[in-house]
């Protein structure tokens, strides 16, 4: 589920250029969190907690900075048909 998720957003939040790029940097970053998931697991009771409540904040706060490229590329177009029509 999570590399759906991931194989859909890269492609929307990222331009063309750097998308590769930012699947590699995605990829290792989830690995890396996968692999240190059991140690944490294994810490007493309230602290895997609070690192899951951590890791969401970090997760929502990031997330609201969000634009899509789609829309960043299509107001470009925009502004510059509005120019074209000003200058003719």
């Amino acid at each position: 589920m999570i590399y759906n998720t991931t194989l859909i957003c890269v492609n929307r939040l990222f331009p063309l250029l750097f998308v590769a790029n930012a699947y590699g940097i995605v990829n290792f970053c989830a690995h890396t969190i996968a692999c240190l998931s059991p140690f944490v697991a294994e810490i007493h009771d309230p602290y895997p907690f609070i690192v899951f409540v951590s890791l969401v904040f970090v997760a929502v706060f990031s997330s609201t900075f969000l634009v899509e490229v789609k829309e960043q590329e299509a107001m470009k177009e925009v502004r510059k048909e509005s120019v074209l029509r000003e200058n003719s």
